[in-house]
């Protein structure tokens, strides 16, 4: 587990994020994974954040807001999505990433 230092030194960007929030993504980030299985580990992990934070929408979509600044994302090509129908945290390829990976497809 990385301490709350190093977390910080890593993603001053995100330091508005609970610090445990923080550090439970970024052992997400850290496991030896496959892109596939990665992002599957993301997903549960938001689905336990949503959960967490209930029915509060505000909330979601500050969370979802300071999670973006996260280096990963624009890194990988995903991007943090609130969205408001579903009440939901969620990430998802960017339109550009994906028209990327097309393109290395054909």
């Amino acid at each position: 587990m990385l301490p709350e230092c190093v977390i910080r030194f890593l993603c001053p960007d995100v330091t508005e994020i609970p610090v445990e929030d923080l550090r439970r993504f970024e052992n997400v980030l850290s496991a030896d994974l496959s892109e596939q299985e990665l992002v599957a580990s993301i997903k549960r992990y938001l689905s336990e954040v949503n959960k967490g934070l209930g029915l509060d929408r505000a909330k979601k979509q500050d969370f979802a807001a300071k999670l973006a600044k996260h280096p990963w994302f624009p890194h990988t090509g995903y991007e943090v999505r609130y969205r408001p129908a579903a009440n939901s945290v969620e990430i998802a390829l960017s339109p550009a990433a994906r028209a990327q990976k097309r393109q290395k497809i054909t």
